[in-house]
């Protein structure tokens, strides 16, 4: 079976490179003086649009001091926004104190925090990241998406579990939240496809059987939606290396909640392998793995809900009933399993 199929960002085109007027200068510079220092007034600044962008407007920033490399920076704008998102404010919020607060201090390859400009009385929120050129995962060959999975157990291995009563910020992955998509999935299918009804209310008798173990995982940094247009291979440094992005889904919850969203649809031959490369790089700091049998229940569970959660937004634009047919027929074909 080949990759399955992943939402790509919305592209921007690109324009010229332009200087930015002054205000906007100023806050850019202060920001980045948090992590870079202070830089010199004659500094160049440029911008573009960058080739990918997703839900919030964005911009390619490139800083240029005289004698010194030029940095790029992605300056990701939470003020503008192209749909209304559930919790928007929660999200903004997520995504800064993980980038700031937990991955800056782990080697993990994902894109340098370099500061923010946050002011929430002028609705003026940028998140200012590192620039990494690259390619989305769904564009390459499986041996990236095992590198993906091997990535979540060099996660899991090598960030500490974050201490709840400080990463309050963070989705808690527990009994509430899974049974919320339950309550979701159910009335959104009925109102938009009613004749899928019944056959949703069977699966969330089954699904509704699991949630109190899928809530009593043991709680690490999760990245909520670990999907392959949120992953970007870059070659920049002559080696592969694999940057994560968008963490506004970020929670504290079971390592294999992001396994599944990265391996469901693929057949049973390569799962296995995909939790191999997992388990490997769990393996190298001596973290026992759990048993197979139960890790493979455990992610096949987390499909049944991610298709929920996808069938909780069957009520709105762009759903079809072809669509939806395929997320109940491959939800029957799981809980079956799971009997």
């Amino acid at each position: 079976m080949s990759a399955p199929p992943g939402r790509q960002g919305a592209a921007l085109a690109p324009s010229a490179p332009a200087v930015l007027g002054e205000e906007f200068r100023e806050q850019l510079l202060a920001a980045l003086g948090s992590t870079l220092g202070r830089l010199p007034d004659d500094v160049v600044v440029e911008r573009s649009a960058p080739p990918r962008s997703g839900s919030y407007r964005a911009e390619l920033v490139t800083v240029r001091p005289e004698g010194e490399p030029a940095v790029r920076v992605f300056l990701k704008d939470f003020g503008e926004c192209k749909h209304e998102k559930d919790g928007m404010r929660a999200r903004r919020e997520r995504e800064l104190h993980v980038y700031r607060d937990l991955l800056a201090h782990v080697d993990l390859d994902t894109p340098r925090y370099l500061g923010a400009s946050w002011d929430p009385s002028r609705d003026h929120f940028w998140l200012l990241l590192e620039y990494v050129e690259g390619k989305p995962l769904r564009h390459l060959g499986f041996e990236y998406w095992l590198a993906a999975a091997g990535w979540l157990g060099r996660m899991r291995a090598h960030l500490p579990r974050p201490d709840p009563r400080s990463n309050t910020h963070l989705v808690e992955h527990d009994a509430s939240f899974f049974a919320g998509v339950a309550r979701r999935a159910l009335p959104a299918v009925c109102e938009a496809f009613p004749g899928h009804g019944e056959r949703v209310r069977t699966i969330l008798r089954e699904y509704d059987a699991h949630i109190p173990h899928l809530g009593a995982q043991p709680r690490y940094l999760v990245h909520g939606h670990y999907r392959p247009y949120n992953i970007v291979v870059s070659h920049d440094s002559g080696r592969a290396r694999l940057c994560v992005t968008d963490w506004e889904e970020a929670a504290l919850g079971s390592p294999l909640y992001d396994l599944a969203y990265l391996s469901d649809g693929f057949d049973p031959r390569r799962l296995d392998e995909l939790v191999d490369a997992y388990e490997a790089e769990l393996a190298k700091t001596a973290t026992a793995s759990p048993d197979r049998a139960e890790t493979l229940r455990l992610i096949r569970c987390l499909h049944v809900h991610r298709n929920l959660k996808t069938l909780a937004k069957a009520d709105s634009p762009g759903f079809s009933e072809e669509g939806v047919e395929k997320l109940v027929s491959r939800s029957e074909e799981i809980v079956r399993g799971l009997a």
